[in-house]
């Protein structure tokens, strides 16, 4: 079986508590505030399992966790996981996080 290597991604923190951050992805980050997150974010409006991203294989998918506060992607809610593509714009609470891939 031929498995799709991962392709090299990251978010930087663009607006928000944790403005200027850098965070590499995993084949699958779960972000949130709670400190066993791969990515922990400080903001208040941010819940402590708050989305996970995952590589699939062909692509980078973003997944809201049931946070309370929603998590969009290019201004729109989501409520399945979404595709993302380099400059696609996350916004969790009050943190806006710009995804990257090279």
């Amino acid at each position: 079986m031929v498995t799709s290597p991962v392709v090299a991604a990251w978010l930087t923190v663009e607006e928000g508590p944790d403005v200027g951050q850098r965070f590499s992805l995993k084949p699958s980050t779960r972000l949130g505030r709670a400190t066993d997150n791969d990515i922990v974010l400080r903001d208040l409006q941010v819940s402590r399992y708050h989305a996970v991203i995952t590589f699939t294989g062909t692509e980078w998918v973003v997944a809201d966790l049931g946070s309370a506060n929603g998590t969009l992607v290019n201004g729109k809610s989501i409520e399945q996981p979404s595709p993302l593509r380099h400059g696609s714009v996350i916004l969790v609470g009050n943190d806006q996080l710009v995804f990257r891939e090279r």
